[in-house]
């Protein structure tokens, strides 16, 4: 189907009719899905809106079936969700893409921020809106969105800066706001302008408009979490893989009291041009069991969480004898009771999170008045449980395993439970907030208590880097340092850190935690700024790498050298260490732009007779110049050497810094880079030759002249140089932390 026929009551009697043991596979195609001719299903998602809903595909007590899209794309209308399934064993979704007619987002740019208020103006293509009474309304797709209905929350989309808007009579719990909000008055402008004015709030939550001038921000148009675009209960054995969710209002993917769950090479990344894949998590497992995997998929640009595996706690309101009534712990948990006959369970204090009491379950009866109320009938006494005790289920935790996935720009990895949690060789990089492992009974209300968790051979990259003070988060909420030991064994090992904004870790409430870092040996060649006497600084930036990286730094730099010299270095290297390195780093330049070193040429060109498909041809020759008077013959020399004796060894080539004033003593005093040299060249051509030296050699080049940010020649970045009057040449610490940052961007070895 390429047209905007409703597919749904199609799909739907398609997937009602799929025999156990068959296969629904669809005509590649577009295929759109609306309410009408959905089934009604009343569902109760974790952490999401309960209610009945509108599935256009349902599987409902199926047995060993495969539904196959074929490459096909669904495209979302309304509030539907477009896959639900119920008590099924061993279903797979496969080869599909899932999307929504208008994206669930409002794009717009700050134009101004004031005392008064703040005006944007909203991207072209953004949903149609209108503003009246001071309220503004968003038309979706058979909806609308509204401040008359409650909160919008707002998104900035480079770092963690969430407010809601509110219009003076928008309902809601304001105490109970996980987030400030604005209380705003709106006026239409036109062109697509909006003008929104303080009126005064004076709640305690009420702030100013905390986006700059320029900022991108986005506007939830979902935030009620209507729906999800895979949604399984009771289910054992779910494959999701080669799926694709381009953009979705609400989660993607949604598994509760499931066993044996596998997404893999599953894709939420944002439709073309656009700025968000999902307004809430990508994937939440909640109290599931058996084995849960994760692999081999991007998770970029969601407005929460790509990964959130929990339990869900039940507060006590009484207990006697062997029964107790429990209530869900949050409002979004309303229909959802994490306990099943025969499942084990611990009560604890909510306090100390002390354990009170285990037993096993024996019968469940939900509140047919109360949807947020359950009773439970144990096979033990639980006579001493106090109201306002949690209980966990202990049998409903997975063992979790998180491979060979890149997450971006995101919020955080939120992973709870008994485990054991296995999460290895992926990236976690730009922006991504955190890697939690909390128990958080009381801001949502989701248990886990971590038994075993190993998290080794990653790659974090300027993680935390939108907010947060530590990347790696472990803990109990509503405590510090002094938190309950409720977590057991936490190992880091082999990670690589780089970029990481603040601590790597912040870590309380465990028993045993380590991290374990084999070391690997980097050689560093150079001049003063790599020289271990610390010129100008008190740390240099191979002591930030080898604290990030967990590295071996083995140094030869020295003060005053210029790249003739570092070929000695190599000689001294390697009679000192005849087993080589892990890496080898070169970073000079400076000082051979300083003593006016000519650039030379990187060959000689004879004419010679060579030998093509068996005849004598004479062709142009070229040779290496190993000339130690000129730039380029030196660099030769030099990689001569290392590509000869280190062969299989990487090596990075670090192009100089931008240069400042420097004044030594009367008859040392050096121009900042602005003046050319005494040969009439300027320090860019001597990195334009350290540029050149990567295509020459095959040899990586960093280009810290523009990564790193140092920029010398204004008086802003003296903070990041040793002497504001007489040496902005030698980086400070604070300018080796950036020349580091910019190093480890890079995948080294």
């Amino acid at each position: 189907m390429s047209n905007d026929e409703n597919a749904t009551p199609r799909l739907r009697a398609a997937s009602e009719a799929l025999a156990d043991g068959s296969a629904l596979v669809l005509p590649k195609g577009v295929y759109h899905l609306f309410e009408d001719g959905a089934a009604k299903m009343w569902l109760a998602p974790s952490n999401n809106r309960a209610g009945e809903k509108a599935v256009a595909i349902s599987l409902c007590g199926k047995r060993d079936v495969t539904i196959d899209g074929g490459g096909s794309t669904f495209v979302c209308h309304g509030q539907v969700f477009p896959f639900a399934a119920q008590d099924c064993d061993n279903v797979t979704i496969r080869n599909l893409t899932v999307t929504t007619r208008h994206s669930s987002c409002a794009g717009f740019t700050v134009e101004s921020n004031d005392a008064d208020g703040f005006t944007i103006r909203l991207d072209a293509g953004t949903c149609p809106y209108s503003v009246a009474d001071g309220h503004i309304e968003f038309q979706l797709d058979g909806h609308a969105v509204s401040t008359r209905d409650g909160r919008i929350s707002l998104h900035a989309l480079d770092r963690i800066a969430i407010v809601y808007l509110m219009a003076r009579e928008s309902p809601g719990d304001k105490d109970a706001f996980p987030a400030p909000f604005l209380g705003v008055d709106a006026e239409e402008l036109g062109d697509g302008r909006v003008r929104f004015r303080y009126y005064g709030d004076s709640h305690r939550k009420s702030v100013a408009c905390p986006y700059a001038v320029g900022e991108k921000i986005v506007a939830n148009l979902e935030e009620r979490r209507h729906r999800d675009a895979f949604f399984f209960e009771d289910c054992r054995g779910v494959t999701l893989e080669d799926v694709a969710i381009r953009r979705f209002g609400g989660m993607g993917i949604v598994a509760q009291r499931c066993s044996d769950v596998t997404v893999r090479r599953v894709e939420a990344m944002p439709q073309e041009g656009e700025s968000v894949s999902t307004t809430a998590d990508i994937v939440q497992l909640i109290n599931c069991y058996g084995r849960a995997t994760v692999e081999d998929c991007a998770f970029g640009w969601a407005l929460d969480d790509p990964i959130n595996i929990h339990g869900n706690y039940l507060v006590v309101e009484n207990a006697s004898g062997r029964m107790a009534r429990l209530r869900v712990g949050h409002p979004s948990h309303e229909g959802f009771f994490p306990c099943r006959p025969g499942d084990e369970v611990e009560f604890s204090d909510a306090g100390s999170r002390a354990v009170m009491a285990r037993a096993r379950i024996v019968g469940v009866e939900p509140d047919a008045g109360d949807r947020f109320a359950v009773l439970v009938e144990t096979d033990a006494p639980i006579d001493g449980v106090p109201s306002g005790a949690l209980m966990e289920n202990v049998t409903l935790n997975p063992s979790v395993t998180i491979r060979g996935c890149r997450f971006t720009h995101c919020m955080h990895i939120r992973l709870s439970g008994r485990g054991p949690f296995l999460v290895e060789r992926n990236r976690m990089e730009h922006g991504l907030s955190a890697l939690l492992a909390m128990d958080m009974a009381g801001y949502w209300s989701e248990s886990g208590r971590i038994g075993e968790m190993t998290v080794r051979d990653n790659d974090f990259i300027d993680c935390n880097a939108m907010g947060g003070d530590a990347f790696v988060q472990i803990g109990v909420e509503g405590h510090g340092a002094d938190a309950p030991k409720i977590h057991g064994r936490i190992l880091f090992e082999n990670n690589r850190f780089a970029g990481v904004k603040g601590r790597r870790y912040a870590v309380a409430g465990v028993r045993d935690f380590s991290e374990r870092r084999e070391k690997q040996q980097f050689v560093f060649f150079g001049d003063s700024i790599t020289d271990p006497a610390h010129i100008g600084c008190t740390a240099n930036y191979w002591e930030f790498l080898a604290e990030d990286l967990g590295i071996t730094p083995l140094v030869y730099g020295v003060n005053g050298h210029q790249m003739k010299h570092l070929d000695g270095q190599a000689e001294k290297f390697a009679a000192e260490h005849p087993e080589g390195a892990d890496a080898i780093f070169v970073f000079a330049g400076t000082n051979d732009y300083n003593s006016d070193v000519p650039l030379g040429e990187w060959f000689s060109e004879t004419m010679e007779m060579t030998n093509h498909n068996g005849k004598e041809v004479m062709r142009r020759h070229r040779a290496f110049v190993y000339d130690d008077t000129t730039f380029r013959g030196r660099i030769n020399i030099l990689m001569r050497r290392l590509r000869s004796q280190w062969p299989s060894t990487p090596v990075y080539l670090l192009t100089p810094l931008h240069r400042g004033y420097a004044a030594f003593g009367p008859e040392n005093i050096q121009p900042d880079e602005l003046f050319a040299n005494g040969a009439g060249l300027f320090i860019d051509d001597y990195v334009a030759v350290v540029k050149e030296a990567g295509n020459v050699w095959a040899a990586t080049v960093i280009d810290v002249n523009a990564e790193s940010g140092l920029f010398p020649l204004f008086p802003e970045h003296a903070p990041f140089f040793h002497d504001a009057e007489t040496d902005k040449l030698h980086p400070s610490a604070a300018g080796h932390r950036r020349i580091a940052n910019a190093i480890e961007r890079h995948r080294l070895v």
